[in-house]
């Protein structure tokens, strides 16, 4: 459980961080 929510969440933060990267560019 604790490692599903881990990989949720780090897959969210990678998605969020691809996004404001694409609109720096």
């Amino acid at each position: 459980m604790s490692f599903s929510k881990t990989t949720s969440l780090a897959s969210l933060a990678l998605t969020g961080l691809f996004v404001v990267f694409k609109f720096a560019l």
